[in-house]
């Protein structure tokens, strides 16, 4: 019996050694980075089929409103790390499509700003669609290929407009902006917004913009009455105008 006993002992001590000698659990490798894109109009949420005011005085109503964010890349002291190439943020109100946040892991550091493209760069603008799978944003069922220039839409906004303004709620006015071409790819740079991403953790990145701005700024506004629909080749100085725009409403929130 005292054999057996002693021979307990040991392989106690011998399971115990080992277990003090095993790798440590393993840490977390990456943080997670949550970019939220949020979207007002008139100081309110923007939500598709709600009315809103331009700056003008015209009610108009949103139908749809979607747009590519790409290359979304961090600076720090090295070169610009790119940490996405590219998703379709879509204000539907069909939750199976909706998105307006995206989640990306990252390796922890110091960074000192973001940027990002609005679209898609010249040679994500040639893929094939039928190549991706129906969950990527690049795949025929994001609804933005233009088969017929054999590249993406980068912008679709569509809606109405009450010309009346007589309260009879008459929406006959259409609103349909379709931006795209290699040309219309701009970047937006915040290189002054420090983040710490931290392994494990979650940092909040907060962009917003007003979706009335797409059509003023500060040294001019577009007519919407004579000025309202572009497919970009028929009308290209208003896909231009939009673009432009666009890419200044951009800012950084809490």
């Amino acid at each position: 019996m005292k054999v057996v006993a002693k021979g307990l002992v040991m392989a106690l001590i011998v399971t115990t050694l080992f277990q003090s000698c095993g790798p440590d659990p393993q840490e977390p490798e990456t943080g997670t980075l949550t970019v939220n894109f949020n979207a007002t109009a008139n100081g309110q949420p923007l939500v598709l089929g709600d009315k809103y005011t331009s700056i003008k005085g015209l009610p108009y109503k949103l139908t749809l409103f979607k747009f590519y964010i790409s290359n979304l890349r961090l600076y720090s002291v090295n070169e610009p790390d790119t940490i996405l190439d590219a998703d379709l943020i879509n204000f539907s109100t069909d939750a199976a499509i909706r998105n307006t946040s995206i989640s990306i892991n990252v390796k922890p550091g110091n960074y000192s700003g973001f940027g990002f493209g609005l679209g898609l760069d010249s040679t994500q603008n040639r893929f094939d669609p039928i190549s991706f799978p129906s969950t990527s944003p690049f795949s025929a069922s994001a609804g933005t290929h233009w088969g017929m220039f054999f590249m993406y839409r980068f912008m679709l906004i569509e809606g109405d407009i009450d010309t009346t303004d007589n309260g009879l709620e008459d929406y006959e006015l259409p609103v349909v902006m379709h931006t795209g071409f290699d040309s219309l790819y701009m970047t937006r740079d915040f290189t002054d917004h420090t983040m710490e991403i931290k392994a494990g953790q979650t940092t909040t990145l907060n962009i917003n913009f007003d979706f009335n701005k797409l059509f003023y700024n500060g040294n001019d506004t577009i007519n919407l009455l004579t000025n309202n629909i572009t497919h970009t080749s028929d009308n290209y100085p208003l896909a231009y105008w939009v673009t432009r725009n666009f890419k200044n409403a951009f800012e950084v929130g809490n």
